[in-house]
Order: structure tokens, then sequence, then C-alpha cells
């Protein structure tokens, strides 16, 4: 419980550093790293708290290490475009409220994400 009401407290700190203006992040980088540091928290909280009970943590890892390799090799098309969108927040090639055509349709970006597919209105530009 500790661990996810700090998590949950990170995220405001981190939301007030990645939104100054003169660090030029885009929307989708500044919300992977708010979502990425409160996971990273809860995370080494939840470690902590396993060992400070005592549980042995060694069989715990070797364990989620087979099933990380089990579902990356049952979700390779998704990894794909996990990677694609990683790319997209890389070089920035387009953010939010940006213009964009493709295969012929103009549309303005609404939203993105980097794990799952957003469909926001399909405003015209």
């Amino acid at each position: 419980m500790v661990a996810w009401a700090v998590s949950r407290l990170i995220r405001h700190p981190v939301r007030a550093l990645v939104h100054r203006e003169r660090l030029g992040l885009s929307y989708l980088l500044r919300d992977t790293l708010i979502t990425l540091s409160s996971f990273t928290v809860f995370l080494l909280g939840l470690v902590v708290a396993l060992a400070t009970l005592g549980v042995t943590l060694g069989p715990i890892f070797a364990g989620l290490g087979v099933i990380g390799i089990l579902v990356g090799l049952a979700v390779q098309d998704s990894l794909g475009n996990l990677a694609a969108r990683a790319m997209i927040l890389l070089y920035r090639s387009y953010d939010v409220d940006d213009c964009v055509k493709v295969a012929g349709a103009e549309v303005i970006v609404k939203r993105m994400n980097l794990l799952a597919r957003t469909r926001g209105g399909s405003t015209r530009c």
C-alpha cells in the first residue's frame, strides 16, 4: 500500500518537471516518462516490501524472466508495433495537434499512446 501511495505521489513532481517549456518534450514522451517513473517507484517499493518480509527474490526473478520470454514470443507482432511507436517517440516525426496525411487521408492527431492504438475524433486538417 505504501509503494502504491508513493508511486501516485511521485507523478505530481515528475509531471511538473516534464511540462517545463524549455525541455521541449513531446506529449507522448511526457506521458511515457510520468507513467514509467510511477511504475518504477511502485516496483522498487514492492521488491523492498517482499525482501523485508523475508521472501527470497531470486526464484521470483528467474520465473519472471521465463514468463517474459514466453510472452515476448507470443506477442511478437505487438512488440513490432511498440518498436514503431518508440521510433515515433524518439524521432518526433509528429505530435499531438499536428496534421498528418496517411494513405490520402488528412487528420489532426488528438491523442497518442505508446502501448495501444487510440482513436480520437477524425478531425480533418
